[in-house]
């Protein structure tokens, strides 16, 4: 019972590494959030938005969106709402008809789950500089 390979003290050592791997993953995936965390926070957001332009794919929205990569991003494709304090927002996440539909991304290119292209982090009118992130 205390040898074994069943046994309470080989069970311990395989849970034990266990608890091991599992901290080391968890580190560095906080590693890395804390990476893109500093990567975002040490851009400076008024220069990239002072440059902002429109998507070249974009026709028919006025609003410049700018994504973390500091690319333009096609407001085309995403549904937004000016907010009472003059910023913008992107909408929700809303369920419809029992199925999750992402309201913000109006574009059905979604692939398990996922958006086909840029989210912007940063959405205004060239005019106004109104921000959201």
């Amino acid at each position: 019972m205390l040898t074994g390979e069943n046994g309470i003290l080989n069970k311990a050592t395989k849970a034990k590494q266990k608890t091991e791997e599992s901290q080391k993953e968890e580190e560095n995936n906080l590693n890395s959030y804390e990476e893109q965390i500093n990567e975002y926070v040490e851009k400076d957001w008024n220069k990239i938005l002072a440059n902002a332009q429109k998507h070249p794919d974009q026709k028919t929205s006025q609003a410049i969106g700018v994504g973390t990569d500091e690319n333009s991003v096609n407001m085309d494709l995403w549904e937004f709402t000016l907010l009472d304090d003059g910023t913008y927002a992107l909408n929700d996440i809303e369920a419809i008809n029992g199925t999750i539909k992402t309201s913000g991304y109006s574009n059905d290119n979604i692939v398990e789950g996922k958006i086909i292209g840029t989210i912007p982090q940063i959405v205004c009118m060239k005019l106004f500089h109104n921000v959201v992130n």
